[in-house]
């Protein structure tokens, strides 16, 4: 587990950032490609794809994901994982 100081210089990196704004990308548009995906759902997944415009919603996401033990070396998949779950929850 990671200690505050490194949480917050991970909420903090660029590349990080770079990386949960790519994981959010694939989120929106796999909510696109299910038939089954809500008329709200689908557009939460457009206003994503147009960019990464919603700053709050990005510290969240990176906030989000160092408290669920994320690193800067964790995997995509893990990333990807978090991210989804958050987008969920968000679409609920």
């Amino acid at each position: 587990m990671s200690t505050y100081i490194e949480s917050f210089d991970l909420v903090n990196d660029s590349t990080f950032g770079k990386r949960l704004q790519m994981a959010m990308w694939i989120g929106a548009a796999a909510i696109l490609a299910n038939a089954q995906s809500s008329a709200g759902a689908k557009t939460f997944a457009r206003n994503q794809l147009k960019g990464p415009a919603d700053t709050d919603l990005a510290r969240r996401l990176a906030i989000r994901c160092a408290a669920s033990g994320i690193e800067k070396t964790s995997t995509d998949a893990e990333i990807q994982a978090v991210v989804n779950t958050m987008i969920a929850e968000l679409i609920a």
